[in-house]
């Protein structure tokens, strides 16, 4: 797996390229979502189908979602929340 980023955009936007498709969007952290969103951690866990103490480890950024977690925090943010933002990939 390989994702390349254009930093030609601004910080909150993106282009990933995965195996030759285009990917373009708004990057944006997972506790900057969810202040956006008014969730609370807890609520997030549920909505995510994740253990609260996982969603707080990655909100405060002691732990790194593996694969199965962090396409479901890809899918329940609306795609707002990537694995770039957890690795500080711009």
């Amino acid at each position: 797996m390989k994702w390349v980023v254009c930093k030609a955009f601004i910080y909150t936007h993106f282009i990933l390229q995965f195996r030759g498709t285009i990917i373009t969007g708004v990057i944006m952290k997972l506790n900057e979502y969810l202040k956006k969103e008014k969730l609370s951690i807890a609520k997030f866990a549920m909505k995510c189908d994740i253990p609260f103490p996982t969603i707080s480890k990655y909100y405060y950024g002691e732990k790194i979602p593996r694969q199965e977690n962090m396409h479901k925090i890809y899918q329940c943010t609306e795609k707002k929340v990537d694995a770039n933002d957890f690795y500080g990939i711009k």
